[in-house]
């Protein structure tokens, strides 16, 4: 299957101390290479949870609503988690909505 979609992963809340993500913080990956020039943070405590989503997301496939983003919390902290949004965005349109 082709991979018709870059997946970005959006830091959209942090609910308690976490020593790596901040709020806004984001990745955006071109399964299976991270877009170094369009992230500015990335956890590696928490990828090892979101990679399923972006092999899945990559390849076009859906896990709930089509459209509807993803929102993921991660397990590795836990005095309050950051929430993390997953998008696909189809290759076509990537340099209108990435800055």
């Amino acid at each position: 299957m082709d991979k018709k979609f870059l997946v970005e992963i959006e830091v959209v809340d942090v609910l308690g101390p976490c020593p790596h993500c901040k709020k806004g913080d984001k990745i955006l990956i071109d399964e299976p290479n991270v877009i170094v020039s369009k992230t500015n943070n990335f956890c590696t405590r928490a990828f090892p949870m979101l990679s399923t989503f972006v092999m899945a997301f990559s390849h076009g496939i859906e896990t709930g609503l089509q459209g509807v983003p993803l929102f993921v919390k991660c397990p590795a902290t836990a005095e309050g988690p950051v929430i993390f949004k997953v998008s696909k965005i189809p290759k076509e349109r990537k340099n209108e909505r990435i800055r």
